[in-house]
């Protein structure tokens, strides 16, 4: 379904019924990479994955930038009515969910990053590839991230296929 968000148009699917559940894509992505979680839990959960703008079905509409994209889902979760969700966040949208999460600690139930990276040396942090510059909206949109990895999968050395169904069910 299209909606209009804050005067743009995403791409918004809903699925299942019971506490929310909302998955934000990473860079490159659309919200049907999350298929195979929406089957896994839509008979638990009420299922929000959406299209971030400049994405699939939701049409660039001007600057991006990770504000703009937590923007962007604070006013979906209030449209939708949703005061506090499970939010999972693959790549990108881990990005973004972890600055969500300290603009709206409000609204989180609970948290699941997938795909997290590890900070960069300081070498690769003072100098990032200019596409990367272009997508996150220039420099200072990198300057207080610090990222944790992830504490189950690769940095665990667990190479096993999880659906992610388990990590938000408890």
């Amino acid at each position: 379904m299209l909606l209009d968000v804050r005067g743009k148009t995403l791409s918004v699917e809903t699925q299942g019924s019971g506490e929310p559940v909302v998955l934000v894509h990473g860079l490159g992505s659309t919200a049907n990479v999350w298929e195979p979680q929406v089957r896994a839990l839509a008979d638990r959960f009420t299922v929000v994955r959406y299209d971030l703008e400049g994405a699939g079905r939701s049409p660039f509409s001007g600057a991006l930038s990770i504000d703009g994209w937590v923007q962007d889902l604070k006013a979906l979760l209030d449209m939708q009515r949703i005061a506090k969700a499970r939010l999972i966040g693959h790549s990108l949208g881990s990005l973004i969910l972890q600055h969500f999460a300290v603009a709206y600690p409000q609204q989180v139930e609970k948290l699941v990053f997938i795909g997290v990276n590890r900070a960069p040396p300081e070498a690769r942090r003072r100098a990032p590839p200019s596409g990367a510059l272009r997508v996150l909206g220039g420099a200072g949109a990198l300057g207080a991230l610090h990222l944790r990895p992830a504490q189950r999968g690769h940095d665990q050395g667990d190479d096993r296929a999880d659906d992610g169904a388990s990590w938000i069910a408890h």
